[in-house]
């Protein structure tokens, strides 16, 4: 199973072995980044108003929407945690506690240089802690813990 989400509206789960979508959600903007929970019964994206919409699969239905005050650009849950790192615009990464589909805010971290515009999310498997890489910086988000 995989997730799509577009600029058409619809968020899409997908069976490899198919040639149609099993599920469509469709929401009232477009649609982009999506990000499967490491529980799998749950999926975030990103839509066009700066929300990100938490979906539970075992209904296919929206349960949760959290307003960005900023442009948002990316979404990552972490593989380890319950959170949810959202990547915005000036160098900004809000990280949110995800709780039974909901979201709530945890912490920011800011970058130095505000003109950065763009992040990596990496997650080494041997460990809680983040790294955030942008082609000329590097930066170790310390250990998340649950």
């Amino acid at each position: 199973m995989f997730a799509s989400a577009s600029s058409d509206r619809n968020v899409c789960i997908w069976d490899a072995r198919q040639s149609k979508p099993t599920h469509r959600i469709t929401n009232k903007v477009g649609n982009f980044f999506v990000s499967w929970s490491p529980c799998d019964e749950y999926l975030i994206f990103l839509d066009k108003d700066n929300r990100v919409n938490t979906v539970d699969v075992r209904n296919y239905k929206v349960v949760n929407t959290h307003d960005m005050k900023v442009f948002s650009h990316e979404v990552i849950f972490h593989p380890l945690s319950n959170h949810v790192f959202v990547a915005e615009s000036g160098g900004r990464v809000e990280v949110l506690k995800f709780v039974g589909g909901a979201l709530e805010p945890a912490t920011v971290i800011q970058h130095i240089h505000i003109k950065l515009t763009a992040w990596l999310f990496r997650f080494p498997k041997t460990d809680k802690n983040l790294l955030l890489e942008h082609p000329m910086h590097r930066v170790q988000y310390g250990t998340l813990m649950n």
